[in-house]
C-alpha cells in the first residue's frame, strides 16, 4: 500500500514542518505541497523537507487540492491541511481497511481529535447512520475535515473531473467533494482517529452565511444529477449550522459558558446535531478521564 498527501499551503511557514512530519509518520511515500500563492517561505521550507513542490497563484484550497493530486501516483490519498496532523495509527487502519473493501468504495471517513489554540481537545464521531447521499442533503455539511478522509487516488480523480460539472466555490467546497463522491459510489466510515484538526476560526466561521449559502447552491446543483428531491435547507437547520461554526470562534478559555450554551441551542435546531453533541459530550468525558492532566475551558 502507497500514500500520498497532499497539503495546500498559504502562508503556512509557521505551521507546516509539523503537518509534514506527522504525514511522513503516518506513512506517506510522497508529500505534495501546493503553495497557493504565499508571500512567505513555504515554499523553501516544504523544498527543505523533502516534498514535493507545486507552485500556483492563489486559488483556493480545492484549486490547490486538485493541482496536488494530478502529480499523485500513491494507492491512496489524503488531503491535509498546513494547520492540521495526521495520526499514523488511524491512517494505517483507513488503508488496510480500503484495502479490503471492494473497488466502489472510494473513500473511508474516519475520526478526528480537535484542538483549540489552547490546547483543549474535542473528539468527534462517525456519522451513526453512515455516509450516503440522504444523509449528506439531510445534515448539509461534511462529515469530517479532509485529513479524516482516506482515498482511492485514481477514485479520487475521477471524482475531481467535471462530470458532471462541479461549482468548486470557496466555500463548502469539502461538502461538494464528498458529496460528488456518495453520487457516484461508496463512502464507508472507521471508528478511528485518523487526524488532529486544528479548530480555529477559519473562513467559514467568519463568514457562516457563505458557507451555507453556498451548501445551498450545491445542494441545489446536484439534486439533478443524483435523482433526489432536495429542498433548501430549513432555516432551523441554516441556523443550527451558523451557530456551529460561529463556536470555533469562542476559543478562549472565560468563552466556554458561551460556546456551550450556542452549541446547546444548535443541538435544538437540529435532530442530527443533539445525537452528535451528546456523543462529543460522552467522548469529551472520557477522553478526559483518560488524561488526568487538567484541561482549561469546556470545547465539545
Amino acid at each position: 500500500m502507497s500514500l500520498g498527501v497532499v497539503i495546500p499551503a498559504f502562508n503556512a511557514s509557521r505551521t507546516l514542518e509539523r503537518a509534514v512530519r506527522s504525514a511522513v509518520a503516518a506513512g506517506a511515500d510522497n508529500v505534495v505541497v501546493v503553495d497557493d500563492g504565499s508571500t512567505d517561505d513555504t515554499s523553501s521550507i516544504a523544498a527543505d523537507l523533502g516534498c514535493t513542490v507545486v507552485r500556483q497563484e492563489n486559488g483556493g484550497a480545492a484549486s490547490a487540492r486538485r493541482a496536488g493530486l494530478a502529480v499523485v501516483e500513491s494507492e491512496f490519498t489524503i488531503m491535509l491541511d498546513a494547520d492540521d496532523e495526521l495520526v499514523a495509527r488511524g491512517c494505517r487502519l483507513a488503508m488496510r481497511r480500503m484495502a479490503d473493501l471492494s473497488v466502489e468504495h472510494i473513500a473511508i471517513v474516519g475520526m478526528s481529535i480537535d484542538f483549540t489554540p489552547q490546547g483543549d481537545a474535542s473528539p468527534t464521531r462517525v456519522w451513526e447512520e453512515g455516509i450516503s447521499v440522504a444523509s449528506m442533503y439531510g445534515r448539509g455539511h461534511s462529515p469530517a475535515p479532509p485529513a479524516a478522509i482516506v482515498w482511492r487516488t485514481e477514485a479520487l480523480k475521477r471524482v475531481y473531473l467535471d462530470d458532471p460539472p462541479g461549482l468548486w466555490p470557496r466555500y463548502a467546497e469539502d461538502y461538494e467533494l464528498l458529496l460528488r463522491a456518495v453520487i457516484v459510489g461508496k463512502v464507508s466510515t472507521l471508528a478511528e482517529v485518523v487526524c488532529r484538526y486544528s479548530r480555529v476560526g477559519g473562513k467559514s466561521a467568519r463568514h457562516p452565511e457563505r458557507s451555507i449559502a453556498a451548501a445551498q447552491d450545491i445542494r441545489a446543483h446536484y439534486s439533478n444529477v443524483s435523482g433526489a428531491t432536495v429542498g433548501v435547507l430549513s432555516s432551523r437547520l441554516s441556523v443550527s449550522l451558523k451557530l456551529r461554526k460561529y463556536s470555533s470562534l469562542l476559543s478562549s478559555p472565560w468563552q466556554w459558558p458561551i460556546r456551550l450554551g450556542v452549541l446547546l441551542l444548535a443541538a435544538i435546531l437540529d435532530k442530527y446535531y443533539r445525537s452528535t453533541l451528546l456523543n462529543r459530550l460522552a467522548s469529551r468525558i472520557r477522553f478526559c478521564k483518560a488524561r488526568p492532566t487538567p484541561k482549561r475551558g469546556f470545547h465539545v
